[in-house]
């Protein structure tokens, strides 16, 4: 049977592969989260986030259009862009050498982020993620 030139059975061979530990984790690395829950995941603070972000360390995988604001009454605030990361970017950064997340995660609210001192990944050391470039600034505001 067939669907607009598809086949309906794209599912089959889905559901006869017997690896599931492979299957979800390939659907668990594939997913999209925001920022927030992508500092969760990590289990950080939202600044330090920022900063794996302003470096390059994570790129968002792709930008997409939120209408959080929709019940705004001015049309300009009704529509932002907001990036979204894979969560096998961050499972990345979480085995990655380069950061001690014992100490980022242990740093009290009010100060200072181990994670301000970050440097950009070496040319030899591409950043987690991959990603999409961010869209110009009149697109995301």
């Amino acid at each position: 049977m067939r669907n607009r030139g598809h086949p309906r059975d794209a599912g089959r061979a889905l559901r006869r592969y017997a690896d599931r530990q492979v299957i979800e984790r390939a659907t668990g690395g594939g997913r999209l989260v925001t920022a927030h829950q992508a500092a969760e995941h990590l289990g950080i603070r939202r600044s330090d986030l920022n900063h794996l972000v302003r470096t390059q360390w994570l790129r968002a995988a792709v930008w997409v259009q939120s209408n959080r604001y929709r019940r705004s009454t001015d049309p300009a605030a009704t529509v932002q862009t907001v990036p979204l990361y894979r969560a096998a970017a961050l499972d990345a950064l979480l085995t990655h050498p380069a950061f001690d997340w014992d100490e980022i995660r242990a740093t009290p609210r009010g100060r200072p982020s181990p994670m301000a001192r970050l440097v950009p990944p070496g040319a030899d050391s591409p950043a987690a993620g991959g990603g999409a470039k961010c869209p110009p600034a009149a697109q995301r505001e």
